[in-house]
């Protein structure tokens, strides 16, 4: 029984087997807030999000450092990008600002994304030495 539910806390630390409960928590309710109106749907994601950051760095729930450092990217990337949305939801007409947060959001992206890919292909790369060595 133990083995269907060890994606749930694989490279997780004991204490923190749960953070993946929280992370989903965390999504839904991003996904409830939607529904609010733009300033209100702002300011709750804004807390939400931020909280969550508060608590991984807190607890730093992965065995491997690179983990959660990539999941803090990933949060303090969804940070940014809600928290520029305040710009977005004023009606008036398109500045040199908005032009400059665009850029930002797109750059802590991309950030995040090449660091993903980074991560994922030195993962695979252990892996493969792995193999090599039990061959």
């Amino acid at each position: 029984m133990n083995k269907y539910f060890l994606i749930l806390y694989q490279g997780l630390r004991s204490k923190t087997y749960y953070w993946e409960f929280v992370n989903t928590a965390r999504k839904v309710m991003l996904v409830i807030v939607l529904m609010l109106p733009d300033l209100l749907k702002v300011l709750l994601s804004t807390v939400i999000i931020f909280t969550t950051i508060r608590v991984q760095i807190y607890l730093r729930p992965y065995r491997d450092e690179d983990h959660n450092k990539l999941e803090l990217l990933a949060m303090v990337s969804g940070l940014v990008t809600v928290m520029s949305s305040l710009t977005f939801t004023q009606e008036n007409k398109v500045n040199f600002i908005e032009i400059f947060i665009v850029f930002m959001i797109i750059a802590i992206n991309v950030i995040f994304l090449l660091e993903w890919v980074y991560k994922m292909a030195h993962g695979m790369e252990d892996k493969r030495q792995i193999f090599k060595k039990v061959r």
